[in-house]
């Protein structure tokens, strides 16, 4: 079967349509730590491995967070889909309950990370930069976590042009 160069640059641009803001948002969400990475490189070894752990441990947390509050987006839809305005109601409800909870939740397991470290053996010295790094983040969790929640809600009505 051929395909048309007409239909392929058709394709073509839907796909980079798509995929374009997805990849500038991994690229802004990976340059934070490879921008303090990058500073960091200068004032030593030891806080150059603090900031890579750190960075690790957050992003995990974070994606951890990410993965729960997108289940509300085809809960939404669902709802949406069968017109069931009450069950979307219902559903952004329990999301902010679940926006509350994952950030708790993050905000805990952040500032307990000190812990972790010393259990699988990372040294001493580097425990304090590492907490000291994290304790920045729980901070940001409730907030983002709120943005995601209102992100998935607002997406599966916004792709059929209608949101309230």
């Amino acid at each position: 079967m051929k395909t048309s160069g007409f239909a392929f640059r058709a394709e073509l641009r839907g796909l980079l349509k798509l995929s374009l803001p997805i990849i500038f948002t991994q690229i802004i969400q990976v340059s934070n730590t490879t921008v303090a990475i990058l500073m960091m490189g200068r004032v030593g070894s030891v806080e150059l491995a603090a900031l890579g752990l750190g960075g690790s441990f957050m992003i995990f947390v974070f994606l951890v967070c990410l993965g729960i509050m997108m289940s509300l987006s085809p809960t939404i839809a669902q709802h949406f889909g069968a017109g069931r305005n009450e069950g979307i109601r219902s559903a952004f409800q329990q999301g902010l309950w679940l926006a509350a909870a994952t950030s708790l939740g993050a905000f805990f397991l952040l500032r307990q990370m000190g812990y972790l470290m010393q259990w699988i053996g990372v040294d001493p010295a580097v425990i304090p930069l590492v907490q000291d790094y994290l304790d920045l983040g729980p901070g940001r969790c409730h907030p983002s976590a709120c943005i995601s929640h209102c992100d998935f809600f607002v997406k599966p009505q916004a792709t059929h042009g209608q949101c309230w």
